[in-house]
């Protein structure tokens, strides 16, 4: 699927349909060409990134550290610059407890598994974006079903997020990192 629209496609689906279309799809992933051809699709990305911050730090200079804030690569590669642990520090350690119990509770919840396998199925940036946002939203509301006390320790993180970047979640955005 091209142009982000996997989450969506999967939603779609009929839950044994979306199952299959998974599998097929994860089964395709671990075929060591397809495997060769991510790769290479992923340092594409990763070289167009680094080119396009090149070329805007050329055309303006003063842009540096706006770039070096917004549009940056993760260190670590796929999974780094997440927004793990943004705010936990903000929380009591009850807090954090709820928190932890109502995420492992929210783990079994079948939309969030859903979610996960779209994650984990999603391969251009902008469908890990989506995936990662619609992971996002099937966890928090499986973790009010699972323990809706933790509602205001959910508001409480979301209080100390980031600012989202410039032109976030256009279709020309280059705010984003490739992941």
């Amino acid at each position: 699927m091209h142009g982000g629209r996997l989450p969506e496609f999967l939603q779609k689906l009929p839950p044994d349909v979306k199952a299959r279309f998974i599998a097929a799809r994860q089964k395709a992933l671990e075929d060591p060409k397809m495997q060769d051809l991510k790769k290479q699709a992923e340092a594409a990305n990763h070289a167009f990134f680094d080119a396009m911050r090149a070329k805007m730090e050329e055309i303006d200079p003063g842009l540096e550290d706006v770039i070096k804030q917004y549009i940056k690569r993760p260190e670590g590669g796929k999974g780094s610059g997440g927004r793990g642990g943004l705010g936990m520090d903000k929380l009591t350690q009850a807090e954090r407890d709820q928190l932890k119990a109502a995420h492992e509770k929210a783990m079994n919840d079948p939309a969030v598994q859903a979610a996960e396998a779209g994650k984990k199925a999603a391969t251009t940036p902008q469908d890990r974006r989506q995936a990662a946002e619609a992971f996002h939203q099937a966890m928090q509301e499986a973790m009010l079903k699972a323990d809706p006390t933790v509602e205001p320790v959910l508001k409480k993180l979301e209080a100390h997020g980031p600012p989202p970047p410039p032109g976030a979640g256009g279709p020309d955005d280059t705010s984003a990192p490739p992941q």
